[in-house]
């Protein structure tokens, strides 16, 4: 890891694309504490004898850290004065999601509109001027984007599943009720005023009502919100394909879709902690980065029209950090400016929350309370059925309906009844 991270500051190259998602955690962690010493290195490269103090410095952090954790491991209570990375702190807690944070989410989902609205008041926004609202295919060059859309189209082209039986399947489970104009001459519902005069001609005749005809259609919007968190790499290529597939199958049934994505502009916060920075970084500053939300498809689009777009999911650069409450709100209001009748909403994540510079400067589990709290006011609102699939993580930590997927390598058959059960085993 340092020597990537020295070579990359002192050559002042980008890092390389397989390694940088590997190492990032532990340079965040490490870098408030060689980050003046990699400075001073990088300055002086022609004056041996200053780059080697720099360097010495680097030696001696090293040294003290690898201390620090050998005398951990002696004394089990004791504390590391800094985390081996935020990682593995999350695969930590994420084993005990059951013992330490159901508890509180069973409270949140217990409390009215009001006091949960006054609960999510509290969360803040040191700055939302750099964030940023994209469609996907502005983020992938021309020629590159075309190259993307053909891998996709061969993959698919080799999945084997039977997509109009997956529709036939969603259309029992996500129909809703359209209206299709009026049957006249009933012997019930609304007064028909063109057929009072009956009452006189044929006293008999109570055929003077009309009602309004309400066809089965799927009259559904289905949101797909996905995390590109850099850990959601390794599921990547299953993941988009079953983005595909869903979308053709709700597509099919005359339901509509939409896919959505959110990440974050850069590691380690952006222009928003520079911002704080030269801002004397006062306390608690609440989010603070560039938070990335991006449009895969909208509901309009159909999926053919939308198929380049689809293929920029598969850039792996573009998977960052994840502010996931504040896209789980952006993805909720989306949806709330629909007409559709019926509302689904499916986050696609790998676990929680994560920013660095975030959650270095506010209190502990600052992120993932705003997305428990977030996810609580839109499962208690009732206006929008919320699902979780969680791939290599239990997510019912954080969503009242969820399902945890193993490491999935292909979308099979099995995989999709799976998420046809959850959607028809709602829990409200």
């Amino acid at each position: 890891m340092l020597v990537q991270v020295v070579w990359c500051r002192l050559t002042r190259l980008p890092m390389n694309e397989e390694s940088e998602d590997l190492i990032e955690p532990s340079r965040m962690m490490m870098a408030p504490h060689i980050g003046g010493a990699l400075l001073g290195m990088r300055k002086n490269t022609t004056n041996q004898r200053i780059f080697a103090t720099h360097s010495q410095t680097i030696a001696d952090v090293l040294d003290s850290l690898q201390n620090s954790e050998t005398d951990d491991e002696d004394d089990p209570n004791s504390k590391s004065s800094v985390d081996a990375s935020h990682f593995s702190l999350f695969l930590e807690e994420s084993s005990a999601l059951g013992d330490d944070l159901s508890v509180p989410t069973q409270s949140l989902r217990n409390l009215n509109a009001r006091q949960l609205d006054s609960l999510l008041k509290q969360y803040k926004i040191y700055t939302d001027k750099n964030d940023q609202i994209i469609h996907a295919h502005k983020l992938v060059p021309s020629s590159i984007l075309d190259d993307y859309c053909d891998t996709q189209d061969k993959r698919f082209k080799k999945q084997v599943i039977n997509i109009p039986r997956l529709a036939r399947d969603l259309a029992k489970i996500v129909p809703g009720k359209q209206l299709r104009g009026w049957d006249f001459s009933k012997d019930e519902g609304y007064i028909d005023a063109s057929k009072l005069t009956r009452l006189i001609t044929s006293p008999q005749d109570h055929r003077i009502f009309r009602s309004q005809q309400q066809l089965p259609m799927a009259n559904c919007l289905v949101t797909l919100l996905l995390d590109n968190s850099g850990s959601m790499k390794e599921h990547i290529e299953p993941v988009s394909m079953l983005i595909n597939i869903l979308c053709k199958a709700l597509e099919m049934i005359g339901a509509s879709s939409e896919v959505l994505g959110f990440t974050t502009k850069s590691w380690q916060g952006g222009q928003s902690y520079r911002q704080w920075q030269r801002n004397l970084r006062p306390q608690n500053p609440g989010r603070l980065c560039d938070t990335r939300h991006i449009i895969y498809k909208d509901a309009d689009s159909k999926l053919q029209s939308a198929k380049r777009s689809l293929a920029a999911m598969i850039k792996l650069d573009l998977f960052r950090e994840g502010i996931d409450g504040e896209a789980l709100l952006w993805a909720a209001n989306r949806q709330q400016q629909r007409t559709e009748q019926r509302k689904i909403l499916i986050v696609l994540s790998d676990g929680c929350p994560m920013e660095s510079m975030t959650n270095n400067q506010n209190s502990e589990h600052y992120l993932d309370t705003h997305l428990r709290q977030v996810a609580s006011a839109i499962e208690n609102s009732g206006n929008i059925e919320l699902y979780a699939l969680g791939f290599g993580l239990d997510l019912s930590p954080y969503y009242r309906n969820s399902l945890a997927l193993e490491n999935i390598e292909s979308v099979d058959q099995a995989l999709l009844g799976q998420i046809l059960q959850m959607l028809k085993n709602r829990k409200s």
